[in-house]
């Protein structure tokens, strides 16, 4: 799996009791790149997040080769999670993984993220993999429940119908990732993400989310939560401007410069 990572699949691997194997995405100063791994470290699953949770980066037909590659290798089930699939920037485009390698890919997305539906509860899964999807079939009928109508119905209609609200909201996200990039001190490193409403950002000073929490009043998710160190932070920018406005000035008027003192805004 990707590190960092969404931490809600960090806290099931442990839940679960599983070794996560790590695959590093490292920056290279305009986008991101993972390292490629000798081999698959004994793993049975990759874990794949495209458009990336929390860097915000789109993976490229390259590297999505480079990965097939790697699980076809290692006969690895690929669990693609492609929620903010929606969101991503042109010229950057979201490309399924399982149109690489169908037959060992479960694809699981929603509406949510990009339509603001995350209290309907309902998710989308294929699953390309034969195996997944016998053992599935061989679980009793009822045991995992049954989808709300109503979500499935909102899911269907945002999809359908939704394309105009979503080009305003890609506007608006557009507008915030830039300006995050333009506000925001020199010497925190920020790369302007290719999709989702996430920023990732590496403050370079301890705890700098209980900093920026304490000091300029502005709570983000720290590094850690993500399996990363905590001078990193992500700033979710899915708000209006000027709100993005005012976290942006706290947090420039919070930060210690690279010498240790205040910067001013």
């Amino acid at each position: 799996m990707h590190t960092p990572t969404y931490n809600a699949f960090l806290d099931t691997l442990r839940t679960m009791n599983r070794r996560p194997v790590p695959l590093e995405l490292v920056a290279d100063g305009k986008t991101w790149h993972f390292e490629r791994p000798a081999d698959a470290g004994g793993a049975k699953v990759l874990l794949l997040v495209n458009p990336h949770n929390p860097t915000g980066h789109c993976f490229t037909l390259a590297e999505l080769h480079e990965l097939a590659e790697l699980a076809e290798r290692h006969d690895m089930i690929v669990v693609s999670d492609e929620v903010h699939a929606d969101l991503a920037f042109a010229p950057d485009a979201h490309i399924p993984f399982g149109t690489l390698l169908p037959d060992q890919t479960i694809t699981i997305t929603s509406a949510s993220k990009a339509f603001n539906m995350g209290g309907v509860h309902c998710a989308v899964a294929h699953l390309g993999h034969p195996g997944v999807r016998a053992a599935l079939n061989a679980q009793p009928p009822h045991l995992y429940g049954a989808a709300s109508v109503l979500a499935v119905e909102a899911t269907v209609a945002a999809w359908r119908h939704g394309d105009m609200w979503l080009a305003e909201v890609m506007s608006i996200l557009d507008r915030n990732r830039k300006l995050i990039a333009e506000r925001i001190p020199p010497h925190v490193r920020y790369q302007i993400p290719a999709a989702t409403y996430l920023g990732w950002l590496d403050f370079g000073i301890p705890d700098a989310a209980g900093y920026l929490e304490s000091e300029a009043r502005v709570r983000l998710n720290p590094g850690p939560l993500f399996g990363a160190p905590d001078g990193f932070a992500r700033l979710n920018f899915g708000t209006s401007g000027p709100i993005l406005e005012e976290m942006l000035t706290r947090i420039a008027a919070a930060m210690p410069s690279p010498k240790g003192d205040i910067v001013r805004a």
